[in-house]
């Protein structure tokens, strides 16, 4: 299967959906096609991130009093993600995402152990611990805050710790994952982790992913999605 390493401008929180929805939107055949984001604004702390994203399905207000609680003044972009899952600060994590074919016959639950499974083989590569993390017990119903918990099938560190988490939508028979991992508590640099993460997902896919550029009409694409839908109001504050 032909997969490609795509490289677009950086970008702000809303223009990293809209470039999602981009290439979900644009993908056919047997498209696989993994985007680490690129931020504007370089570096960034806890305090000063370069955006959040939040859950399709979650309140606006929900996701902002989770920044609010932090003690994070909310001067940045907050925007709503087509996919699920709870509040994601964007900080120095490594956010990512992956269009690849869905087939009928797969669960979320096993698309996750796939994704995760193959990064987990990517860490081992580099000499990096990291564990599938199962429950002890039913889950009690969805997190608010990605990174509050683990759920069924996130990566988690030796101590129990989430690391990596990410959120699915499923388009046309085409899936695309967003996720967002951590660096927290690893000494291995970001491009080492990045590798891992690129080599991870080789092995799940049995794949290699060839450098491309974002052409001009997807990107062009993309700029429209971002000012008709992803930073408008009307979406962001739909619930």
């Amino acid at each position: 299967m032909l997969g490609v390493s795509l490289k677009a401008p950086a970008l702000d929180a809303y223009g990293q959906m809209a470039l999602d929805e981009a290439v979900l939107e644009s993908a056919s055949g047997e498209p696989l096609i993994l985007r680490f984001y690129e931020w504007e604004g370089g570096p960034r702390d806890p305090m000063r991130p370069h955006g959040a994203t939040f859950g399709y399905f979650q309140p606006y207000e929900e996701a902002v009093r989770g920044l609010e609680s932090r003690g994070i003044a909310v001067i940045f972009p907050v925007a709503r993600r087509t996919t699920g899952g709870g509040l994601v600060i964007h900080d120095s994590d490594i956010t990512f995402s992956l269009v690849f074919p869905w087939s009928r016959l797969a669960s979320p639950m096993l698309v996750y152990k796939g994704m995760h499974r193959g990064i987990h083989l990517g860490l081992k590569g580099q000499g990096i611990a990291s564990r599938l993390w199962t429950p002890p017990m039913p889950s009690a119903g969805p997190i608010s805050d990605c990174f509050a918990g683990p759920s069924p099938m996130d990566l988690v560190d030796e101590g129990g710790r989430k690391f990596l988490g990410g959120a699915l939508r499923r388009h046309k028979g085409v899936g695309l994952y967003q996720g967002s991992f951590r660096l927290e508590g690893f000494a291995a640099s970001r491009e080492v982790l990045k590798r891992a993460i690129l080599d991870g997902l080789s092995l799940e896919w049995q794949t290699a992913f060839m450098p491309k550029e974002a052409d001009a009409d997807l990107l062009d694409t993309a700029a429209r999605l971002r000012a008709d839908r992803f930073a408008t109001d009307a979406w962001n504050r739909k619930r």
